[in-house]
């Protein structure tokens, strides 16, 4: 059975991470010296691989990123409001348009999926309460401190820092943002000007490097869509 069957076949994230290391010697292959034939038939495995990975990982793990009950309409949310507002994280657990406030959003999140959109000069941050999922959109000139038991979904941010603990990182669409982890991998798409960070205990490791799996760049040369925090 070939490297996408097994991909396609897999039902639990620790067959899949298996899998994703997998390609990741792929990618390591493309490094060296190969017939121009050879590299772009390996280039196109590599980009067939990385694509039913995203499949698998969006099948195994649909019940993280599903809303329970018809979809709420927005929460649009003021900083004089959210001591007021201790109840919505059971109904909403949604937090939209944010500007020109620090937001602490342990009141108003839960166990469940977190949809967390258009956020503007501010920085939001959670710490007690861990969603298991969550989707973050539209955010600009922000800081943005996320905790989930899953995986969370960023997408279309600029200028912005995101400091994550996560299941899986994906990012969709970001461009010049740091992005801090402590643990891969990440998957990255249509990203530009990313800088990683690794994190051990809330410390920068300058040393450290970790899965980056980016399918607008299936292999070959250095990535130049991202580089790496070294620290000091």
């Amino acid at each position: 059975m070939d490297l996408v069957q097994q991909i396609n076949n897999c039902e639990d994230n620790a067959e899949l991470d298996e899998l994703k290391k997998q390609v990741s010697i792929l990618n390591q292959a493309t490094y060296g010296e190969l017939p121009s034939f050879e590299r772009k038939k390996l280039y196109n495995s590599i980009q067939e691989a990385n694509k039913a990975i995203e499949a698998a990982d969006n099948r195994i793990n649909v019940d993280y990123f599903r809303f329970e009950g018809e979809p709420q309409p927005p929460l649009i949310l003021k900083q004089q409001e959210v001591k007021k507002s201790s109840n919505l994280n059971v109904v909403l657990k949604q937090v939209s348009q944010i500007r020109n406030q620090t937001l602490d959003l342990d009141e108003l999140l839960g166990a469940g999926h977190a949809n967390i959109n258009t956020i503007e000069s501010s920085t939001i941050s959670n710490d007690k309460v861990w969603p298991g999922s969550v989707r973050l959109e539209n955010v600009r000139d922000s800081t943005i401190i996320l905790n989930t038991t899953g995986p969370l979904m960023a997408r279309d941010m600029t200028l912005s820092v995101l400091k994550v603990k996560s299941h899986q990182l994906r990012l969709h669409n970001i461009t010049n943002c740091e992005v801090y982890v402590e643990k891969g991998p990440v998957v990255m798409e249509g990203c530009l000007g990313i800088k990683i960070g690794v994190l051990k205990e809330g410390k920068l490791c300058g040393d450290k490097e970790i899965e980056v799996f980016d399918f607008s760049w299936p292999g070959g040369a250095k990535n130049p869509n991202f580089e790496y925090i070294r620290g000091v």
